[in-house]
Formats: structure tokens, sequence, C-alpha cells
């Protein structure tokens, strides 16, 4: 029995300890630091779908977690090939000084330039944001990793016509194009004829048991959701501030909107705003 004891009271040290020497960090902050070295490159399988390689090599003595983004974008280093947009998140568990490569899904930002070959280099670019970000997540979420999810990519970033986004389920295209027709109509109508903007500001503040992942929406009066504003965001245990100022257009005169914390499904903090002037 006190051997039981004995090998328990050894675990729970061990655990603990084990857990804290690992690091969960954004790729675009592992570079920056100077954590990981990152090649990442074309593996010729298209524009879209699992076409880039993420390859990674821990510069630390510490066990790093490694979350590759949904948005994150890689900019072709040679300016010849289409840039790319990551259209599902990854994570990338690296060793202490060791390395590792993943095939991340992926698609096109840039419709006119030559899909990717194999190696063809890329450098680290910033996060998608707005309308695009929000195309990713939807991409992500439903699984529409296909020609119908890169030509609504296209109707962002190229200007492409709706009328090319095919090659998925009915489903799948019918939730595109509302999409698409709700961003389009929102980006361009203005709520009045002196193009007057109206932006939301605030600040989350939040206590947390431990550490957490969690994600920043905006939603308008009636519950829809109006923007990103982080996604996958690692918050601290303890108390924790997000200051956010969003000008969209969807956001009118007068009107009533709320930001939301979502950790896991669940809503742990929710302040309710009125439209100010930009």
């Amino acid at each position: 029995m006190k051997k039981k004891i004995l090998v328990l009271l050894i675990v729970a040290i061990i655990l603990p300890a084990m857990a804290s020497s690992q690091k969960k960090i954004k790729l675009f902050q592992a570079i920056k630091n100077k954590m990981v070295k990152a090649k990442i490159n074309g593996n010729g399988n298209g524009h879209y779908g699992k076409c880039v390689d993420v390859s990674l090599e821990n510069l630390t003595s510490q066990t790093l977690n490694i979350d590759v983004e949904t948005g994150q974008k890689f900019i072709c280093a040679g300016d010849t090939a289409q840039d790319l947009m990551v259209t599902q998140a990854a994570a990338v568990a690296l060793g202490p000084w060791k390395k590792e490569s993943e095939p991340v899904y992926a698609m096109c930002i840039k419709k006119h330039r030559n899909a990717p070959k194999l190696n063809t280099s890329y450098n680290i670019g910033g996060l998608a944001e707005g309308y695009l970000l929000e195309l990713a997540i939807i991409i992500e979420k439903h699984s529409i990793q296909d020609m119908g999810g890169q030509a609504a990519v296209w109707v962002l970033t190229d200007s492409a016509s709706m009328e090319n986004v095919s090659g998925t389920s009915k489903e799948n295209i019918l939730l595109l194009t509302t999409f698409l027709k709700n961003a389009i109509y929102e980006a361009t109508h203005m709520p009045d004829p002196l193009m007057t903007e109206y932006y939301i500001s605030g600040v989350l503040a939040f206590e947390l048991n431990a550490e957490s992942t969690g994600s920043v929406f905006a939603y308008d009066k009636t519950g829809k959701q109006i923007s990103v504003l982080c996604k996958n965001m690692p918050f601290k245990e303890g108390a924790n501030k997000y200051d956010f100022r969003l000008v969209n257009p969807a956001i009118k005169k007068d009107n009533q909107y709320f930001v939301r914390l979502i950790i896991g499904e669940k809503i742990v903090k929710e302040i309710s705003l009125m439209a100010q002037l930009n």
C-alpha cells in the first residue's frame, strides 16, 4: 500500500513538471522570437487542400506546441506563385531541438499567379482579417476543402464572380454564396450618403481558473455574428483584459452590439455596446 502511495506521489510531482515544460505558441510568434526555424514549401499538390508543408526545427530546450492558425497567410518568397492562406488549423508538437514536418490545408489568395510547385518557398505573412478570416473559419468548420471553398476565397481576394462557386455540395454552395452575398453587401453598403462610419470599442475583463484558449466575436442585436475579433488566443490563469476597437460596415448608428469571449462552447464573458461615430 505504501509503495502504491509513493508511486502516485511521484506521478503527481512529475506530470505537472512535464506540463509546465511544454509551451504553446503561435507559429508567427515562435518564428519572430527565434524559437523555431521554419521552412514553408509547396508540396506539389496544387493550390488547395493539403498543398503546403510546414517544416519546423525547435531551437530551444523546451517542448513546443506550435499553433498554425486558421487564416495564417504564407507569402511566396519568389513572388512567382500564388500566396496562400491556411484553411484548417494545425498543431505541431516539437520536442527540444527536434524537427517535424506537417502538411497543412491552405487555399490560394492570388488567383492570377501559378499554383505552387514542389518546393516553392514561402515566408510567413500576417493573419487574414475581417470577412476573409470569417470565410476561412467557415471552410474549416464545414470541411469545404475543395474547389468550391477555393472559388469562394477568390470572390473576396480577386473579385471573382460568385457564379464560379461550384465543385462542392449544394449545401456548401448555398452556405458559401449566402455568406458572400452578405459580406459584399455589408462591405459596400453605407448607412448614409455621407459615408459615415461607426465603431464599437471596449475592454473584456475576466478571470480564469486555468490557462485557456478562447475566441472573441462581435454580434448585432439579432444575434448575427458580424466579426471575429480574435480566434484561439491564449489567455493566462487569473485576471485578463482584452482591448478591442472594431470599425465595420455592419455597425449602424444607434444600434446595440454584443462582444463575447467564448472558451470551448461556453460564453465566459459578454458586454453590450452602442455604436459610436468614427
